[in-house]
């Protein structure tokens, strides 16, 4: 199985929910992750 994270500006939150659930082929819970962030010299 493969895990995709993107970022995107959305008019309603539950409608995004609802359109992710509609295409989902099962639900696998919550996932706990630790975000790690690295200082790249000014670069955005």
């Amino acid at each position: 199985m493969r895990n995709i994270e993107l970022r995107a500006k959305i008019g309603s939150l539950d409608q995004a929910r609802q359109t992710a659930e509609s295409i989902a082929t099962k639900r696998l819970g919550a996932e706990h992750q630790i975000d790690t962030y690295f200082n790249c010299g000014g670069s955005e």
